[in-house]
């Protein structure tokens, strides 16, 4: 089989998956930015932000507003973004492993080239932008010159925001993008759905805190795109393939205000997924990583439901949509089924 792959490259994506829950933040910050003459109602989607952050125990949330008067908004933008980010590493340790986390925050006017990606503005007819490219270079060169790394994730509450790409210095650390909609969605229903990607999220966020300790950003999309109907999420890794996993602060009572939905169901981010083994089914190797399998922490949540001999041999995992993504970047895998839609629209 040419599309098989060995034991130990299985093993090797899933260890990343390992060092990742692992791991935290020295710092965690939130910064977002809208246009002062916004008419798509962004003041009210920041604090749904703000309510995301809150979720996580995110303090230090600012929010930019450029002026109507700036003509270059993306100068003003990055230098903002690039003084926020600079105060957050200035509060970690050089001394230490953890990673500085900024959460990067977007609502309002957007439109879309093959090749810049998005770029923003205040309205359709005015003619002052900015580009996606500009803010994400900016989090990038900064990381270049850290000796803290950095890690982003940008939540871009726009159409075709799905487009969104740039291109990574080697120092760069997780870019994750979690868009409104893909750059093929239809501009009217942008403007028609007022049930914006940020309240969802929030929504969404709210409810796995009361069932877990931690959550990668990537698992709440699942339910962001239930609740749509016109445009539907995107998830996007610009750099790296592990997404980013944050943990909640303890909760000092059982009441949980926040709390906007029921409880989502068991298995809800599970991936029905296959791979090819170039080991036969019933070799030594195949037997330890099943055994190894076996013996990570559920919290990983990643089974072997079924064993083949066709050639090679056939697994079939079970897994949450985030390993399954971080299987994908390193060996061919094929989704069979699963209960996260979103998966299918992922570049």
């Amino acid at each position: 089989m040419t599309d098989a792959t060995s034991v130990g490259q299985i093993k090797d994506a899933l260890k990343l998956c390992l060092t990742q829950r692992q791991g935290s933040f020295q710092n965690v910050t939130a910064f977002s930015m809208r246009f002062e003459d916004d008419d798509t109602g962004a003041s009210r989607t920041f604090n749904n932000f703000k309510d995301l952050a809150s979720i996580f125990g995110i303090s230090n949330v600012e929010e930019y507003i450029i002026s109507a008067n700036d003509k270059i908004p993306g100068w003003t933008v990055t230098g903002r973004l690039v003084a926020h980010l600079s105060a957050a590493i200035r509060n970690c340790s050089p001394d230490s492993p953890e990673r500085c986390l900024v959460l990067i925050h977007y609502a309002s006017h957007n439109f879309s080239d093959d090749m810049t990606g998005p770029s923003f503005k205040a309205a359709p007819n005015t003619k002052a932008f900015f580009r996606f490219v500009n803010v994400a270079d900016a989090v990038s060169n900064l990381s270049s010159t850290s000796s803290i790394p950095i890690d982003a994730v940008c939540i871009l509450d726009c159409c075709h925001a799905g487009s969104a790409h740039f291109w990574p210095s080697s120092s760069t650390g997780t870019f994750e993008v979690l868009a409104a909609a893909s750059e093929a969605s239809n501009t009217s229903e942008c403007f028609t759905t007022r049930r914006t990607l940020t309240a969802k999220f929030a929504d969404a966020a709210a409810i796995v805190r009361g069932q877990a300790r931690s959550v990668d950003f990537a698992e709440p999309l699942d339910r962001s795109h239930q609740l749509s109907s016109a445009k539907f999420p995107v998830h996007r890794f610009l750099n790296s393939s592990v997404s980013v996993r944050l943990f909640f602060p303890k909760q000092s009572t059982a009441f949980d205000p926040v709390r906007l939905s029921p409880a989502l169901e068991q298995g809800k981010y599970k991936i029905i997924f296959s791979c090819y083994v170039m080991d036969n089914h019933d070799s030594e190797e195949m037997a330890n990583l099943l055994e190894w399998v076996e013996s990570l922490s559920p919290a990983i949540g990643i089974t072997v439901d079924s064993i083949y001999e066709y050639g090679s041999s056939g697994l079939v995992f079970s897994a949450p949509y985030t390993v399954y993504k971080t299987l994908s970047t390193s060996v061919h895998v094929d989704i069979l089924f699963g209960g996260l839609q979103f998966a299918f629209h992922c570049h």
